[in-house]
């Protein structure tokens, strides 16, 4: 068994998501528990308000929708009884035992799979936590339950069980050993059902994940005219592979007026149904990608670390080579979205901009070295010797100064260019200028003149500046047999001068 725990700050999107899929026959609501009434007498309405009621008990807590997912491996005969036999041992062994919940059977994927909904607020108006539940005690509980019901075991299986799709065998269809038609109008009737989408540019991402495509013809051609499509095997090049298809000869459940073939007015239909059911998960897959991103990596990290959440991405690139669109097929919850339709800078602009570069890779090594080495500073121990332990560090300082005379100080690795260099925190460029002012003293009364402004610091300090200051230069000038007190930061050295005057006063 395979769980999976998402919440959600809308009950009605996580709830009708469900409830849609009665209409369509692709799923049956089999338990409903807390509700005061048998499943098969509430309607989506009362369904609806018993949750949000519940919610209600806590109006301060906005994500308080939860959407479980337990999956079982093919073969498994599990009857409704024993469905919600198991619903009821895992909501327990995570806590949500006394919440009211709701139980759907779903049927639209290779596998048998139940979707719970609920809440995680009690009767009593508290909250139940719910941070990395899937991972903590969720992990526990289904270990548990596999024991208890004798389901198959989660651990390792890989992704092509979850997804319940096979990719095409493009050496099989190739090789006249595997049928290109049947192969092909399988993968499209399963994505399709399993899947939500709101444009082709989205259908085919989720497509060649299985070596296939969907072609509906160029520009003012026949066959775009006619609102048709032609189906492919292609290979990991993109080459189509086998004989075309017609959408055509390609039997789908289709509902309502619209025809049995996956043509174009049928994935128009699609685009629509799924524009609302996608919802529940966009915020979570956005979260993910978000978690990613602020780790500071590059493309191909970052696909991968997607990959291993079970996401994939499609890029777009222009005629600049320049990434001009993405999307992003999330295997786990069936959806697929352009970047751009997930949250404000998610676009391929402003995923390209987040990500590192080849040029910046140093800049974010010097980033971490100058922080890490900052913090285990101890400057009490001396300037000198502040300065002998970040070259132990390999950290290396650089004065750059302005025209207008100010001088600003830049810290990286040692091994580094300078240009990827960055900018000392505004402390440590003070207590670079009011101890190197003073560095050809040799005595403590270099303080002497601590009445300077901070353009006489500047012009100090600039005879060091003007040809860039490295950090063993520094040490070099500076090793010297001066009062440790000598080289405090100005604020420091005038508190321990109150303090000695006062003691004297005594």
């Amino acid at each position: 068994m395979i769980a999976r725990i998402t919440s959600s700050k809308s009950f009605r999107q996580v709830v009708y998501y469900n409830e849609n899929k009665l209409k369509d026959k692709s799923a049956q609501c089999i338990d409903a528990v807390g509700f005061g009434q048998e499943h098969y007498t509430l309607t989506s309405k009362e369904k609806l308000q018993r949750l949000q009621k519940q919610a209600r008990k806590n109006r301060q807590v906005k994500t308080n929708a939860m959407h479980i997912s337990l999956n079982f491996e093919h073969g498994e005969k599990l009857s409704q009884f024993k469905l919600r036999q198991i619903a009821a041992s895992y909501m327990d062994k995570i806590g949500f035992g006394g919440q009211p919940y709701l139980v759907y059977l779903h049927k639209d994927a290779g596998h048998p799979h139940i979707h719970i909904v609920t809440t995680n607020i009690r009767d009593d108006g508290s909250r139940i936590p719910t941070h990395n539940i899937g991972a903590t005690i969720g992990m526990v509980a289904r270990e548990q339950v596999e024991e208890e019901f004798g389901l198959v075991k989660a651990a390792g299986r890989g992704n092509a069980y979850f997804q319940g799709i096979v990719p095409a065998d493009i050496e099989g269809i190739l090789g006249g050993t595997v049928k290109n038609k049947a192969t092909v109008s399988n993968i499209v009737r399963a994505v399709l059902s399993k899947y939500q989408f709101t444009s082709l540019g989205e259908f085919n991402a989720i497509l060649r994940q299985f070596n296939v495509m969907a072609d509906p013809g160029a520009e003012g051609s026949l066959l775009r005219e006619r609102e048709g499509i032609l189906y492919s095997a292609i290979d990991k090049e993109g080459e189509k592979a086998g004989a075309q298809i017609k959408a055509s000869s390609i039997y789908v459940n289709g509902w309502g007026n619209l025809p049995n073939s996956p043509t174009t007015r049928l994935l128009k239909a699609k685009y629509e149904q799924s524009a609302y059911r996608r919802q529940a998960f966009r915020d979570e897959l956005a979260a993910t990608i978000e978690q990613i991103l602020q780790q500071g990596v590059l493309f191909s990290e970052f696909r991968e670390r997607l990959r291993a959440k079970k996401i994939e991405i499609t890029v777009r690139y222009n005629v600049k080579g320049h990434m001009s669109g993405i999307i992003f097929v999330d295997h786990e919850n069936g959806v697929a979205f352009q970047g751009s339709d997930l949250r404000k800078g998610m676009g391929a602009a402003g995923i390209a901009a987040r990500l590192v570069s080849a040029e910046n890779i140093t800049r974010s090594f010097n980033t971490r070295l100058v922080n890490d080495t900052l913090a285990a500073t101890v400057y009490s121990e001396g300037f000198v010797q502040v300065l002998r332990a970040w070259k132990d560090s390999g950290l290396q300082v650089e004065a750059r100064q302005l025209p207008d005379g100010a001088v600003y100080f830049y810290m990286g690795a040692t091994h580094l260019p300078t240009g990827s260099f960055i900018p000392a925190p505004s402390h440590i460029q003070k207590y670079l200028l009011v101890n190197l002012s003073r560095a050809d003293s040799r005595t403590n009364r270099g303080y002497r003149r601590r009445e300077d402004s901070p353009a006489e610091i500047h012009a100090a300090v600039s005879t060091l500046a003007s040809s860039g200051l490295w950090l063993h230069s520094i040490i070099r000038e500076l090793v010297t047999a001066e009062e440790e007190q000598g080289h405090l930061p100005y604020e420091l050295l005038k508190e321990a001068k109150k303090r000695k005057r006062k003691k004297r006063s005594r």
